[in-house]
């Protein structure tokens, strides 16, 4: 699906709304908005992702290293260390909001 910028803008008014709507519930049910801001911030996350696919967004110098890493090593298994570019890199893999994410960890 292809996002815009406004589309980003709108998803983190939401997360703002949902995070004051909490702040300002005085109910005695600790969850009542947990759901909805954790749905908030998964959508600004996808939406973020799409749009530094689409180009719309610059990616960090961290993201372009990991998408190297990850072009010349497609398979890496977790805690696979790998030499690239003059520098050892460990794969690795973290559960983050009940999705399994993906990073590159330089080793010294």
């Amino acid at each position: 699906m292809n996002y815009t910028l406004a589309d980003l803008e709108k998803a983190k008014v939401n997360i703002e709304r949902l995070e004051k709507a909490w702040d300002n519930y005085s109910g005695n049910n600790p969850n009542k908005h947990h759901t909805s801001i954790s749905m908030a911030r998964e959508e600004v996350s996808r939406i973020t992702y799409c749009l530094k696919l689409q180009g719309d967004i610059s990616k960090t110098e961290q993201e372009i290293l990991e998408d190297k890493l990850n072009r010349a090593f497609p398979n890496a298994q977790s805690k696979l260390v790998i030499n690239f570019e003059e520098a050892k890199y460990q794969r690795q893999y973290c559960k983050i909001g009940g999705f399994w994410e993906d990073s590159w960890r330089k080793l010294d």
